[in-house]
């Protein structure tokens, strides 16, 4: 026997269901004044990871930030989502559909190849990136030069995800997390010497290291606990001959300055600091309620050219 559900307990069912799942939740660090007078000097970008998505809209000439805003959802797998409930979220953020100079799609996934322009060839992108990761069916495999660096980097995101994105933002651009992050540490590392730059996220951390102002080591990592984060930093020590009482940390992402991690390292590392926002940046108040490492990756265009 086939059941009809009637609209009203159609409604109730889904009712039910949502309210099984975490519903996303929205953080916004905005100065409202300033956003409404310099939007149409400011740059939008979007950055898509899979717990979130970010807004961040600054004028870098002028070196103001007029906000940020961050959708979490903790209990879903974003690039999983479909066209119209990705609309529908991005249209209820408070930075999106204002009058933008420029907007810039950003993705943030650890699948990720950054190659030495002068050997690189686009036909075996692919085939460059599956040596280093393994990454889900239907991907589609992009490829982005950044021409200060002369790199370029390969990377992986479902093809359906991109397709749908583009569908919404038609005009922007796409870039990749990575880009911009490696870019930032250049700039931060400028001589400094047996330095790791420590990128921390969810399920997974960025290591590189710069050996004087060329780029000598860059990966990803799966983590699931912080002897996982130690062991990887240690290893990628030992690999790239850095004296262990020498070692210095820059730890940036999802990392608290009062957490456990900090004082773990700590006992193993001579040296951990945390990534210090720019100064010469104008930012909201609303900024000193979440710590400068924090974000990092939805902020580190900042930094970049």
């Amino acid at each position: 026997m086939i059941k009809i559900l009637t609209f009203g307990a159609l409604r109730k069912y889904t009712n039910l269901r949502m309210s099984k799942q975490a519903l996303p939740t929205t953080k916004n660090y905005i100065d409202r004044e300033q956003l409404s007078q310099i939007a149409s000097t400011c740059d939008l970008w979007i950055l898509f990871a899979a717990d979130k998505i970010t807004l961040l809209a600054a004028d870098k000439g002028n070196k103001r930030v007029a906000g940020l805003t961050v959708l979490e959802s903790p209990d879903t797998h974003i690039f999983q989502k479909g066209l119209f409930e990705l609309r529908g979220w991005i249209e209820e953020l408070e930075l999106y559909g204002l009058d933008y100079n420029n907007t810039h799609i950003v993705f943030e996934s650890p699948e990720y190849c950054i190659v030495p322009e002068a050997l690189f060839s686009a036909e075996k992108a692919e085939t460059i990136i599956a040596l280093q990761h393994e990454f889900p069916k239907f991907s589609a495999v992009l490829t982005n030069r950044i021409q200060q660096r002369d790199w370029v980097n390969v990377f992986a995101i479902p093809q359906l995800f991109v397709s749908t994105v583009k569908v919404i933002f038609p005009q922007a651009d796409v870039c990749h997390y990575a880009e911009f992050m490696l870019q930032a540490f250049a700039i931060i590392n400028q001589k400094q010497h047996d330095t790791l730059y420590v990128n921390i996220h969810p399920t997974y951390m960025d290591v590189v290291y710069f050996n004087g102002q060329e780029l000598s080591f860059s990966n990803t990592f799966k983590t699931e606990a912080d002897t996982d984060i130690i062991y990887f930093i240690l290893s990628v020590a030992e690999q790239q001959k850095i004296n262990g009482d020498k070692l210095k940390l820059v730890l940036t992402g999802d990392v608290n300055a009062n957490g456990a991690l900090l004082s773990l390292l700590k006992k193993y590392v001579p040296e951990v600091s945390l990534y210090k926002r720019d100064s010469e940046f104008s930012y909201p108040a609303s900024f000193r309620e979440f710590q400068d490492q924090q974000y990092f990756t939805s902020t580190a265009v900042l930094l970049c050219e």
